[in-house]
């Protein structure tokens, strides 16, 4: 029998995108060390002997805990639940915010899959989006990591079809696992919904294509 999955969202970042409603907060490290506590916390609410082989850092950034934040909450559920030693621990990561350092730290906290937020590999699609890594820094995340995830945007600001198929091609030679493709959604609130971002986004038809 499969055993439940854990969600931890992480609700801090540097800086919002432009595209983002999702919540977040400022990432101080009060705040963070604050959010540590409060999880581990929580956690101690559902203590039983269920198996949990799947635990998803979500977010926000996720990777800007430290890594003994991960390893405190890590080891927190690892105490409430039974976490078999083949479970799948992934944390999505902003290739900014990672480090050859941080990624070998992440290992050894326990952490054996990332999500990265590629979106684009165009450097003029990310910043557009405000994204703060380059296209190089997110070819370079991820050493060390066999199981990595990317994410895509689709139908951007002034986004052509040729530039999405060479992020695509890109990618297509990384050793990543999976991609996983989002159409934009201007959402109320967003630096692009008053920015009318949508004016500049590929209609509905070859957004479809």
């Amino acid at each position: 029998m499969s055993g439940i999955g854990l969600y931890f969202h992480v609700p801090f970042c540097r800086r919002k995108c432009s595209y983002c409603n999702f919540y977040s907060a400022p990432a101080t490290p009060e705040q963070m060390a604050a959010y540590t506590e409060a999880v581990c916390r929580n956690l101690r609410h559902y203590t039983s002997n269920t198996v949990a082989d799947t635990l998803y850092f979500g977010g926000g950034t996720p990777s800007l805990l430290a890594p003994e934040q991960l390893e405190q909450i890590l080891a927190c559920a690892a105490a409430c639940f039974s976490i078999p030693p083949d479970a799948e621990i992934t944390l999505e990561a902003n290739p900014a915010t990672l480090t050859p350092e941080n990624l070998r730290r992440l290992r050894a906290a326990g952490v054996n899959r990332l999500s990265l937020g590629v979106q684009s590999l165009s450097d003029a699609q990310l910043r557009r989006l405000g994204r703060m890594h380059t296209a190089q820094e997110a070819l370079d995340t991820g050493a060390g990591f066999r199981n990595i995830s990317c994410d895509v945007m689709l139908a951007l600001p002034k986004q052509t079809p040729a530039e999405l198929s060479e992020t695509l091609e890109q990618m297509a030679q990384l050793p990543i696992q999976h991609i996983s493709a989002y159409l934009l959604k201007i959402e109320s609130g967003t630096p692009f919904a008053r920015q009318h971002a949508e004016q500049e986004c590929p209609d509905e038809d070859t957004a479809a294509d």
